[in-house]
């Protein structure tokens, strides 16, 4: 297996715009529908991206490389960039787009099991005044 940053042409701290972009530009040039090339590399080359623009599986595959590499190397200092991140905890864009998706379907779940209960109570509440008898309350008020 050929190392994935080879395929796209991109050094192994390169950042996910990096990636992106590198990946957009091999798409274009190998797409077997546009200009006829085969679709093996085609799917090397998405393969390659899937795996690198995820942070979880691009660790992975990294760790994996570290462990087969024959000799021993001291870490990379990591560069630091602030594309893809923000300011609050480190998260990524697209982690915090995950989560605000996660949180969105948190609260439809929530408006739907409250406005359930909501028209369950009243229904509760009709039945209850429909059943009522206002002619024995008057009675015990004059009494």
């Amino acid at each position: 297996m050929s190392c994935l940053y080879n395929i796209l042409g991109v050094a192994k701290t390169a950042s996910e715009i990096e990636i992106r972009q590198a990946y957009r530009k091999l798409a274009v040039q190998s797409h077997p529908q546009t200009t006829g090339a085969a679709v093996e590399e085609f799917k090397r080359i998405t393969n390659a991206y899937e795996i690198l623009v995820d942070d979880r599986k691009r660790a992975a595959y990294d760790l994996i490389i570290r462990s087969n590499e024959s000799e021993p190397r001291q870490r990379e200092p990591q560069k630091q960039s602030n594309a893809g991140q923000s300011n609050r905890g480190g998260y990524t864009k697209s982690s915090q787009s995950r989560r605000k998706r996660r949180a969105a379907a948190a609260l439809r779940f929530l408006r739907r099991v409250c406005v359930g209960f909501l028209k369950f109570t009243a229904q509760v509440i009709v039945e209850a005044v429909a059943n009522f008898d206002f002619v024995d309350c008057f009675v015990d008020l004059v009494d």
